[in-house]
């Protein structure tokens, strides 16, 4: 016999007791494999996405990600985004807008610091958060009458579930009152990657030495200063490559690069395969 007792919680412990699901999507692109979302976002909630398998482009927060199964994609509130499935391997996944989420210290509806990674994957925890998934969508869709409390008190333990094993510990790893903000020159990189940005115009702008300038950039962000303009450049070619009718010479141009071979060389490097490869794995 074992027994576990355990202290009783106090209200103010409860932080999503007054959640509310406004809108649930549920995706099987199997059945459309050329599923897509343009760009969009939601003012009023977080949307919460759960992949339950295959594999989709994601452009959040002007970045660009590959989802995979067991996958959590958190969109804060007014949080830029749009996705595209993979057609050889469709994905499947739910998502669901909520609202009502209050944490200290962080805007309404926010559940993420607006530096990090909207991705979470759930790691050996997927056949828990699949059932918790499944059971809140078949709550939904196999029942007449929806029961909008057993819904809610489904979400409340999800979203709770989510906090502890996710939130604490993410976004406590982003504070340290040590480390320098270089957050302006990445919001300049990421404004500006097009033109013929330098280590030398970027320590000109920042009024900054070069050479303390790469120290801390490489030091903060694991990247050099081309490597991050780089990424920044590709990750939009990504972008338009996917969810655009753009020409791979015409994207080409718009993230910088007026030599065509030198693209196709650059963009292979990074991405592991050519321009048109790329395309082809979102397009029939």
């Amino acid at each position: 016999m074992f027994t576990a007792n355990f202290p009783t919680l106090s209200k103010n412990s409860r932080m999503f007791s007054n959640i509310s699901i406004t809108n649930l999507n549920y995706i099987h692109a199997a059945t459309d494999p050329n599923w897509s979302f343009h760009l969009h976002s939601h003012p009023d909630t977080v949307e919460i996405s759960y992949i339950f398998s295959g594999q989709s482009a994601l452009y959040c927060g002007n970045k660009l990600y590959e989802t995979h199964p067991g996958d959590l994609i958190i969109k804060n509130s007014n949080v830029v985004h749009a996705e595209k499935s993979d057609i050889q391997n469709p994905i499947e996944q739910v998502c669901l807008n909520i609202k009502g989420i209050h944490l200290e210290n962080m805007e309404e509806n926010t559940l993420l610091l607006n530096n990090n990674s909207p991705l979470i994957n759930v790691g050996s925890n997927k056949p828990l958060y699949d059932a918790l998934f499944r059971y809140l969508l078949d709550q939904i869709v196999d029942n007449m009458a929806v029961d909008i409390q057993k819904i809610n008190a489904v979400l409340t333990a999800i979203m709770e579930i989510i906090y502890r094993d996710f939130h604490l510990n993410t976004n406590e790893e982003t504070i340290d009152t040590n480390k320098k903000d270089i957050r302006p020159i990445l919001h300049f990189i990421e404004k500006n990657y097009a033109s013929n940005i330098t280590i030398e115009s970027l320590a000109k702008e920042f009024f900054i030495s070069p050479f303390y300038l790469s120290k801390i950039f490489k030091a903060e962000t694991g990247f050099t200063i081309n490597q991050y303009i780089i990424g920044c450049r590709m990750g939009e070619a990504e972008r338009l490559l996917i969810f655009s009718d753009a020409q791979i010479k015409d994207i080409a141009i718009t993230v910088g690069y007026e030599n065509l071979p030198y693209f196709y060389t650059t963009f292979k490097k990074y991405a592991g395969c050519t321009p048109n490869d790329y395309k082809a794995k979102y397009l029939r």
